[in-house]
């Protein structure tokens, strides 16, 4: 057996892996290689959730300040209201898209998924004295687990109800159906002012 020092192999000698610790077996380079890239696809798909729940909670903000304006602009500057009923349900269908945004953005984001996962799972962020191969499994159970398998649930839960333990497509999902139902009640603004006129 060749001779190590501090887990490296002498020159010229095998391929030796050594692990801190007895409890767990050793692992090889290519289990390690594997679950590294494991841990990567993970990141990778957790990014394209995150990047998609970005694109639609940047539009639940803008969307209720365009159909204030909207309002206010109608409201202050047209002289050629003839039934200002529609103007008021023009004004109530507003605050009733500006409360439905409020209740949609504010959606946990993917680092507080994933600090109440650690936390119930009692894990520290570092893992340091974790070996390589239990560190990229841990982590990327994590990262599954926060990701959602997306699969097994028959209707998705659309209310915006903050919850800590949902994961990134639930989120997402609120979030896509909170910008469908700002823009819905946009339009519907947009018809009461027509109809004012």
């Amino acid at each position: 057996m060749p001779e190590v020092r501090s887990g490296v192999a002498e020159p010229g000698a095998t391929s030796v892996s050594v692990n801190d610790r007895p409890d767990q077996p050793p692992s090889t380079d290519d289990d390690v290689a594997a679950l590294r890239l494991t841990y990567e696809r993970r990141l990778t798909e957790r990014d394209r959730i995150r990047a998609a729940r970005a694109f639609f909670a940047r539009q639940l903000g803008p969307v209720p300040v365009f159909a204030g304006l909207s309002v206010g602009i109608v409201g202050a500057f047209s002289e050629k209201i003839r039934d200002e009923a529609w103007l008021w349900i023009a004004l109530g269908v507003f605050a009733v898209m500006s409360a439905v945004s409020i209740l949609y953005s504010r959606m946990p984001a993917y680092r507080e998924l994933r600090a109440h996962r650690v936390r119930a799972q009692h894990m520290t962020e570092g893992q340091e004295e974790m070996a390589v191969s239990a560190w990229y499994q841990a982590e990327s159970e994590l990262e599954r687990s926060v990701y959602g398998s997306g699969g097994d649930r028959a209707r998705p839960r659309l209310w915006p109800r903050r919850n800590l333990g949902g994961d990134l497509q639930e989120q997402l999902d609120k979030e896509r159906f909170g910008v469908f139902l700002v823009q819905g009640l946009f339009l519907l603004v947009i018809a009461c002012l027509v109809l004012a006129r």
